[in-house]
């Protein structure tokens, strides 16, 4: 529920934290934030009750792109939705979305004198470098989080570019926020001094994502969500993007619904032409456009359901019977982490991110190749070894108990929180300006 007030919304915990509840001001700059949906704005939300309680307030600053209200508070987290050009392009002066949306935050800490005790930005651009040092120059700590992993180059001539792009885009920033040893090394590889870096595993809430505890829980979960109680559930969850190799189970789909005569495919997550043509580009149409073909070209198309965004991923994670997640390109998949936490045993691709922290091949989840036959071969090992089913489902939720508890990761991140802004030059008076 949004709760829109007077005194809304960036300005009034900026003005009571330092001289009353001590509470760290920390505004997070995300280009997408809820209700858009992206796995790290969703991650934040889901975090900022467990930094309140940790003593850290956290405030957004977003883009405005279907018409919400400019200003609103959602469960307890102020919002500043910020207007941004149409059709951003570099080339006329208006800048990318990301971009503009920096110097907009920045521009408003100045104008209205609310400059926050920490700096994080999701997503920026090189363009966005002179706003993350002006910020800097005000004394305020700035860290970025890092949530997808860069691509690597081979020439030696693009090993040099992208080691130039990178150490300039992210000189200004105190801390680097990675969320694996892979993408940490990553990042050292591309110019930034590992005394930079940060690495905070993704948390999740296991008390949200667990083990269905019976087949009768499970029977009324699948009735409720309009599912068969004695099908095959194989669910994905995410984007309906190029990224997440949703044409490698498309394609897969053909042989499973061969093989699996009760086998249901359930993919949870956007897949309107419109928001997708945002997020990723003019192609996705055109990509969604081949996924319904494929699918409606196999053998079983009626057992394909395309179930959009929903609030309860939970739900449809226990009432599941396998989780597929055959993407080439991530940083820390919340929907992995997420069904491993539910117990359900996950088939997955070796994108380029994956690190020892999910655990191991065989193990936590089976691991198949970027192709379509070995990812039906893997889902069939799954369906067909009710024995290998339980003791990955088993494996994985106990390995989500000792390495992804959202607590941990609460902590990490507070305690860096209250780190930097101890460092910040100056303090705020009670109208925000920073006082040497």
């Amino acid at each position: 529920m949004a709760d829109q007030s007077a005194n809304a919304v960036m300005g009034s915990q900026t003005t009571d934290s330092p001289h009353t509840s001590r509470k760290i001001d920390v505004c997070l700059v995300a280009e997408n934030y809820y209700p858009v949906l992206t796995g790290a704005g969703e991650r934040f939300r889901r975090y900022a009750p467990g930094l309140r309680a940790r003593g850290v307030e956290l405030r957004i600053i977003t883009v405005n792109r279907d018409n919400h209200a400019d200003r609103e508070i959602i469960a307890g987290t102020p919002i500043l939705r910020l207007p941004t050009p149409k059709n951003p392009n570099l080339f006329n002066g208006t800048g990318s979305v990301a971009d503009v949306l920096l110097h907009g935050a920045v521009n408003y800490f100045q104008i209205n004198n609310q400059w926050p005790d920490v700096l994080h930005i999701l997503t920026h651009p090189l363009q966005g470098v002179p706003y993350v040092w002006r910020a800097r120059c005000y004394g305020i700590p700035c860290v970025n989080s890092i949530t997808l992993m860069p691509w690597e180059t081979h020439s030696k001539i693009e090993r040099l570019k992208d080691f130039l792009h990178h150490w300039l885009r992210y000189s200004p920033f105190n801390l680097i926020i990675t969320n694996n040893q892979v993408m940490e090394h990553r990042m050292t590889q591309l110019g930034i001094s590992s005394k930079r870096i940060i690495n905070i595993p993704n948390g999740v809430d296991l008390s949200r994502f667990h083990p269905v505890s019976s087949s009768d829980e499970q029977a009324k979960l699948r009735k409720e969500l309009g599912l068969g109680v004695g099908d095959e559930i194989i669910l994905f969850v995410g984007y309906i993007v190029p990224r997440k190799g949703i044409d490698l189970l498309a394609e897969a789909w053909s042989e499973i619904a061969r093989m699996r005569p009760a086998a249901h495919l359930v993919l949870v997550g956007p897949y309107e032409q419109r928001s997708q043509a945002e997020i990723v580009g003019r192609d996705t149409p055109t990509f969604f456009a081949k996924i319904e073909r494929i699918i409606q070209e196999s053998p079983a198309p009626e057992r394909v359901s395309f179930m959009g965004e929903v609030e309860n991923v939970e739900s449809f994670m226990q009432a599941a019977d396998v989780f597929v997640f055959p993407s080439r390109r991530e940083g820390s998949p919340n929907a992995l982490t997420e069904a491993m936490a539910a117990g359900l045993p996950c088939v997955i691709t070796p994108f380029s991110g994956l690190s020892v922290e999910f655990g191991a091949p065989g193990r936590e989840f089976l691991l198949a190749s970027f192709t379509s036959d070995s990812i039906a071969e893997n889902i069939n090992s799954i369906l067909s070894n009710l024995l290998q089913k339980e003791k990955i489902g088993r494996a994985a939720r106990k390995f989500a108990e000792e390495n992804f508890d959202v607590a941990r990761s609460l902590d990490l991140y507070s305690d860096m929180y209250k780190r930097l802004s101890s460092k910040r030059k100056g303090q705020r008076n009670v109208h925000g300006h920073a006082e040497s």
